[in-house]
């Protein structure tokens, strides 16, 4: 089944989205998600030391840059969000906060939770975590290919997990 064709399935068992700005679009909201999940007392607040190697050739930015990353995380959220599906939305919001990697732990709780707070406000349910499901490293590692990055099987991945709920 293509991305779009699942989509759609998805849409006519949830509610019908409207493209709107997004007021959950910001730092504020993704660092009181990390102060949700992360019991430490730097909970919410962005890593001061370098972040380990992702994987699949994947550095995060360095600690100076990162809040450069966030708000052009931000901003590019918010310009972008009525151009996808609220699903590939969240799901792409999702990869895109792991590739910064902003805390010094507890970034794919927060990830996970940043994107099951966006499923919710378009009316899908919440999704398993990503890293859970098996083909996940390979979606992540198409995700992540330079130049071209190719989100779409992430997408499928866990849409699929929503098609089933």
């Amino acid at each position: 089944m293509t991305k779009k064709k699942l989509l759609e399935s998805i849409d006519t068992a949830y509610t019908t989205n409207t493209p709107h700005i997004n007021p959950l679009l910001n730092e504020s909201t993704i660092q009181s998600l990390h102060r949700l999940c992360c019991p430490f007392e730097t909970a919410g607040s962005y890593r001061t030391i370098p972040a380990p190697s992702l994987g699949m050739g994947h550095m995060p930015p360095p600690p100076s840059e990162i809040e450069h990353f966030m708000h052009h995380f931000m901003n590019q959220m918010e310009t972008s969000h009525i151009m996808f599906h609220p699903v590939e939305f969240a799901i792409i919001a999702y990869k895109r906060l792991l590739d910064i990697f902003p805390f010094e732990s507890h970034n794919e709780e927060t990830a996970v939770l940043f994107m099951n707070l966006l499923l919710a406000q378009g009316g899908y349910p919440i999704a398993d975590d990503p890293s859970k499901l098996d083909g996940y490293e390979k979606a992540m590692e198409q995700a992540r290919t330079m130049p071209f990055p190719d989100t779409d099987s992430l997408v499928k991945l866990v849409a699929e997990t929503l098609k089933k709920e």
